[in-house]
């Protein structure tokens, strides 16, 4: 199956002010009809010292993604960047792909109809976590 580049999409998600509980998901980007690219992200705030690390759920798990559900090995997820540490800043962002620890440390593609979500991963975040993340769709001719 061949695809071109479609739509260019920029979203931005997170962890609101307040923080989470530990492994509870909160959506970052949602995949459209099409599957997309994910070109690059980054990352700002959170809990010094503390990981976090962005997850792909297929659809149909039931997650409203606003920190009320916890993660589960039984959801089917993928994970696509793990060991974002807080500490940087809106002005001085960190960089998730392609310097973060991820598969193959290239974009990875997100299925059609997927959301990627972030998640605490080593304890419960007393402050916001954000990101950004760019992404273009990958259409049929």
């Amino acid at each position: 199956m061949m695809y071109v580049y479609g739509e260019v999409r920029s979203q931005k998600g997170g962890i609101p002010v307040g923080g989470s509980d530990n492994s509870k998901l909160w959506v970052a980007f949602k995949a459209g009809p099409n599957p997309v690219q994910l070109i690059n992200g980054s990352f700002w705030s959170g809990d010094s010292g503390e990981d976090y690390g962005l997850i792909a759920l297929p659809p149909g798990v039931d997650t409203k993604g606003n920190g009320t559900t916890t993660l589960t090995g039984s959801m089917g997820g993928i994970m696509y960047a793990a060991q974002l540490n807080a500490g940087n800043t809106a002005v001085d962002p960190g960089i998730i792909w392609p310097a973060r620890k991820t598969a193959g440390n290239t974009p990875p593609i997100l299925p059609p109809g997927w959301t990627l979500y972030i998640v605490p991963l080593t304890a419960a975040s007393a402050a916001d976590f954000q990101t950004r993340i760019l992404g273009i769709d990958l259409v049929r001719p």
